[in-house]
């Protein structure tokens, strides 16, 4: 055996029993994002589309409903449908940038729409999801003159208007891209069985959850926002990292979320719980959001308060982060990296 065969072999060998125990993962990366900022000539200073190097979207405090279909409160084994919206405010490169659509119209902000069902794990504290979607909606483009976007009225979220959407991946950790030499990118990282969990309930009233949504790169705008055609749908964010110097990877978002269980309940009018039936129905929902038709529809209470049926609202914050996906085991990195060496070697030899 020749030795650059030799150690070549010896490499794949070395790696392969060094890293078999490693998955694919999910990696934090960043993208070009259709959005504008305030100031600067684009790029990482801000000014106009597209921004690069994004690594994450920052939003303000959201609200969500939470209804557990079937069982005691908390009862494992109980489904649990969640919908819920959160504001766009901002842009994270290192920079902190204040963002619009670049429309041309005043105020012209987003906000993410998303709805999620899963089933209650044993011990009634947490909730594993499977099914669901991320949408991002216009605030302004599209609504009727004098409606504002409130988080906590449904009736505002101009759900007829999404110009991209992202829908719940498969459960995989996920890898800080720093770590593996993209720069920049989101400094986070989560196990396997972190990710598409969230509490339900845990000290006091709170709860923490880790969600991946990846691409749906057939999805067709439902509404056209004069500032973003052409590069809605799977195009919003683009020009992501998967492999460090390899750009237009399939790109996500994974958000690390914290929520706050309400002591007194946001209420919710029949319109209301008509606009989260239609949006669970377009995240793959298996019934409609309130339960009707299964004997479980919504009827909340306050947190601590008697009578708690497992059906909440609550306050919500996420730190939403730009991700590629899914990336390779990394023995077979490695190999495939060592065996591309070796045939170049060939083929300069034979030349």
């Amino acid at each position: 055996m020749k030795i650059s065969r030799f150690v070549a072999f010896a490499v794949c060998a070395a790696m392969a029993m060094c890293c078999n125990s490693l998955q694919a993962a999910y990696i934090t990366s960043n993208g070009t994002v259709q959005m504008e900022g305030p100031f600067g000539a684009g790029g990482n200073t801000g000014g106009n589309p597209p921004l690069d190097h994004i690594t994450e979207f920052g939003t303000a405090a959201g609200q969500l409903w939470t209804n557990q279909i079937g069982g005691a409160a908390f009862a494992p084994g109980s489904t649990v449908r969640t919908v819920g919206s959160l504001p766009l405010s901002q842009l994270i490169n290192g920079s902190v940038i204040p963002v619009d659509f670049p429309d041309g119209l005043v105020f012209s902000d987003a906000h993410f729409i998303f709805a999620i069902e899963g089933t209650i794990l044993p011990g009634g504290a947490f909730a594993s999801f499977s099914t669901g979607s991320l949408f991002l909606v216009p605030s302004r483009n599209g609504q009727p003159v004098g409606v504002t976007f409130d988080q906590a009225d449904p009736l505002t979220y101009n759900f007829d208007d999404v110009v991209a959407k992202w829908d719940l991946a498969p459960t995989m950790g996920i890898i800080d891209g720093n770590t593996v030499g993209i720069s920049v990118a989101g400094p986070v990282s989560a196990t396997a069985g972190e990710v598409n969990v969230s509490g339900l309930t845990g000290p006091g009233n709170s709860g923490a959850g880790v969600f991946v949504f990846l691409e749906d790169e057939a999805f067709v705008p439902t509404g056209v926002d004069p500032g973003i055609a052409p590069f809605d749908g799977p195009d919003f964010v683009r020009n992501v990292e998967a492999i460090v110097g390899q750009p237009n990877a399939a790109e996500g978002i994974a958000a690390f979320t914290d929520q706050t269980q309400d002591t007194t309940v946001t209420p919710l009018t029949p319109a209301q719980i008509a606009v989260l039936n239609t949006i669970g129905a377009a995240a793959g929902f298996s019934g409609l959001w309130d339960g009707s038709g299964e004997g479980d529809t919504y009827s909340p209470v306050g947190f601590g308060q008697p009578g708690q049926t497992g059906d909440f609202s609550a306050d919500l914050s996420s730190e939403n982060y730009v991700i590629a996906a899914p990336v390779p085991e990394p023995t077979s990195m490695a190999i495939f990296a060592v065996g591309f060496a070796v045939a170049c070697g060939r083929r300069r030899k034979r030349s």
